[in-house]
């Protein structure tokens, strides 16, 4: 009896962290808070991220000291800090990186991997994707009221950050607990207001809404596909007017469709995926048409990115290099004071740092090799990189939380993970 008492304390206090870190790896995901030139705030996320990492990886030690395949975790342990300090270590060489990215390169994941080998041991889904899921419905819900009460009139900007993401400059927001970085932007013709949350981009707050509605779909497994989960997660992304949120959104009720539908009905979610695509082609085509959307920037960074990856393909330009690089090769009016000179894709962002090389074993490798362990990971890990491709999230600790999940899931064969089924 006592013994049980202990055990449900442990277990309290898991949950608990569970959520602290959470809240802080979405934080560190390029909120404001994270992107401003305060101090503070940046340090402070950063200490809640280690520091409950490292409460979480004791607590789930202690649990397993009895119960623990030492010769698998060490191995997984072994091979994603050899990657990682490979990569550090090169760009240590040719060009510069940071203490806080090699903190997350390789301290983040050593924490996450024992964590994750935590859950997965015990035959369990991770309880921190269902945590996650939560706070980004909370996110969701937090930002629909602020956004609704900003328009109508109702509330009104009262402070301010001054951020660098893109070009260096003063965010307004309210009571800083929503903020608004980009304005206006046109929308299937109708000039609309972003709803971004307490995130630096819509493509960004609609990178954590996205992901929160995978989680809901592809780990939860609702028994009705409709739900106000679902709702509010739906309508808060349609609310940022990302083109990169609407087009994942299709992506994945017809992946989810696909997936859950018997044989015979699969070839009627064939038949509506051309009707998908002229949907997505009319979205892009209004905001082509705009010239005030994010699709010509995109295309533009596609272009760059991979014109920087032609320098040095194999090995990449380097972590600070590759971003010089890259706006070598942007539009000149991007570059002018007041030009979007950011960008927008993740995959080439990457290409252009790290290389080919480094791509495969840090990112391909980990993403596809788990396409082949369970249906439900594999949609995850698919709609993961689509999202990858256009959003620049290579640098987001959000990103690199599921790039370790997809890592400590090839220690594991397919009927240790039946869980996810």
């Amino acid at each position: 009896m006592v013994e049980n008492k202990k055990s449900f304390f442990r277990l309290s206090w898991l949950n608990f962290f569970e959520y602290l870190l959470s809240i802080s790896i979405l934080l560190a995901s390029s909120s404001i808070y994270w992107v401003t030139s305060n101090k503070p705030f940046k340090e402070i996320i950063m200490l809640m991220v280690y520091g409950c990492l490292f409460l979480v990886v004791v607590i789930c030690l202690y649990n397993l000291r009895k119960n623990i395949d030492i010769k698998k975790l060490v191995s997984l342990l072994i091979a994603n800090v050899t990657i990682s300090v490979i990569i550090v270590s090169y760009n240590k060489l040719i060009d510069n990186i940071t203490l806080s990215e090699i903190m997350r390169m390789v301290i983040f994941p050593i924490g996450l991997i024992i964590y994750f080998y935590y859950y997965l041991s015990q035959n369990k889904i991770p309880n921190i994707l269902f945590v996650l899921r939560k706070v980004i419905s909370a996110l969701a819900v937090v930002s629909l009221i602020f956004y609704f009460l900003y328009i109508t009139g109702i509330l009104h900007q009262n402070s301010s950050l001054f951020i660098k993401w893109g070009t260096p400059r003063w965010v307004n927001g309210i009571f800083y607990l929503h903020f608004f970085p980009q304005g206006e932007a046109n929308f299937l013709g109708l000039n609309v207001i972003r709803n971004t949350g307490i995130f630096s981009e819509a493509p960004m707050f609609s990178f954590v809404l996205s992901i929160g509605i995978i989680i809901y779909y592809y780990i939860e497994k609702p028994k009705k596909f409709v739900t106000f989960q679902s709702i509010i997660l739906v309508f808060t992304v349609i609310t940022t007017t990302s083109t990169t949120g609407l087009i994942l959104l299709i992506s994945i009720i017809m992946l989810k469709l696909f997936i859950s539908m018997p044989g015979y009905y699969k070839l009627f979610v064939l038949v509506l995926i051309p009707f998908a695509i002229v949907i997505v082609f009319t979205i892009l085509e209004s905001k082509f048409t705009s010239m005030q959307g994010s699709t010509s920037i995109r295309m533009n960074d596609f272009y760059a990115g991979y014109q920087a990856f032609l320098q040095k393909p194999l090995l990449g330009n380097g972590m600070v290099n590759g971003g010089d690089v890259i706006k070598r090769y942007m539009d000149f009016s991007r570059l002018t004071l007041g030009g979007n000179d950011g960008f927008s894709s993740g995959l080439f962002y990457g290409l252009a740092r790290i290389g080919l090389v480094g791509m495969i074993f840090y990112i391909f490798i980990p993403f596809f090799a788990t396409i082949m362990k369970n249906k439900n990971i594999a949609a995850i890990s698919i709609l993961l990189f689509i999202l990858f491709i256009v959003t620049t999230i290579f640098y987001s600790y959000l990103f690199s939380f599921f790039l370790t999940f997809f890592f400590t899931i090839l220690g594991f064969s397919k009927k240790e993970l039946s869980q996810f089924d």
